[in-house]
């Protein structure tokens, strides 16, 4: 065979060789935009009126990072167990939304995922930096190993990427579940509910109600209201703006944690008292 046919084999070679790369890069770049994405949006915690700006804010720390931090990130966020975070009441001024995405597995499939994505971010790495310093690029069966490499790598590749694709899926499923249910009037009624529930006007009463109980359980509200003012006076002042209630017994009734009962008093009046359900804290 002649010289000039050898180097015209070479160059083929070279040249195939050269396109798989660009498609295997091109692939890890694909798997890369799942990871920012998973992790972008696999937890949301932030008052309503902010999620988008929370998102934003999220999407931009994560776009910066690379392969192997996008990993690490993804099997904190959504292999690890779920993390139940308690809100700083004292900052809750409006309703606050949490979402968290996570896969619940066993130990032996995590340590699976784990030791595959680590897998996956050394082979990005070894391509990008290493692939071509292991071969004689003179030869053309240097060429033909690295071709068989690559085409064996496209497979593990897309193997990870339809993994990812999966749960972006199943993510996007249920955030559509959950963003109907927020826009719809059952939603808005309970996020309501909860945020009057967890605020520290009603923790006030219900902490009241428990310390100042007479023997049969009940408290008057009266001596309840004039103990709130005391302790909570910005509370009271925003009743309606912040609550959508009018009085004490609108909050009493509306939070649905408590009993009421109007006592006849000694000179034919009337007095409210109230008392925490049985059921609140069983």
């Amino acid at each position: 065979m002649s010289e000039k046919k050898i180097n015209q084999k070479l160059i083929d070679a070279r040249d195939e060789v050269f396109r798989k790369v660009g498609r295997n890069i091109y692939n890890f770049q694909q798997v890369e935009k799942l990871l920012k994405w998973l992790n972008s949006h696999s937890q949301t915690s932030a008052p309503t009126s902010k999620i988008q700006e929370f998102q934003q804010k999220k999407a931009t720390e994560i776009n910066r990072l690379t392969m192997g931090p996008l990993v690490t990130a993804l099997v904190r966020n959504v292999y690890s167990p779920f993390n139940d975070t308690e809100i700083n009441q004292k900052e809750l001024l409006e309703t606050h939304f949490s979402f968290e995405f996570k896969i619940e597995t066993d130990p032996e499939f995590l340590k699976v995922r784990k030791s595959a994505l680590k897998a996956m971010v050394d082979e990005r790495n070894d391509l990008v930096h290493h692939l071509f310093s292991r071969f004689d690029l003179n030869a053309v069966d240097s060429y033909a190993e690295i071709e068989k490499y690559l085409d064996s790598q496209r497979e593990r590749v897309i193997v990870e990427y339809n993994q990812l694709i999966d749960l972006v899926k199943t993510l996007v499923d249920l955030a559509k579940v959950q963003a109907d249910f927020v826009n719809s009037d059952e939603g808005q009624k309970l996020f309501e509910l909860q945020f009057l529930q967890q605020s520290n006007l009603v923790n006030g009463l219900i902490d009241i109600a428990q310390k100042n109980a007479r023997p049969d359980g009940w408290v008057l509200l009266g001596s309840a209201g004039r103990e709130i003012r005391k302790l909570l006076p910005d509370e009271i002042e925003q009743i309606t703006d912040r609550y959508g209630c009018k009085t004490l017994k609108d909050v009493l009734v509306n939070s649905e944690l408590f009993d009421i009962y109007q006592e006849l008093t000694a000179k034919g009046g009337q007095r409210l008292l109230y008392r925490v359900k049985a059921e609140t804290f069983s």
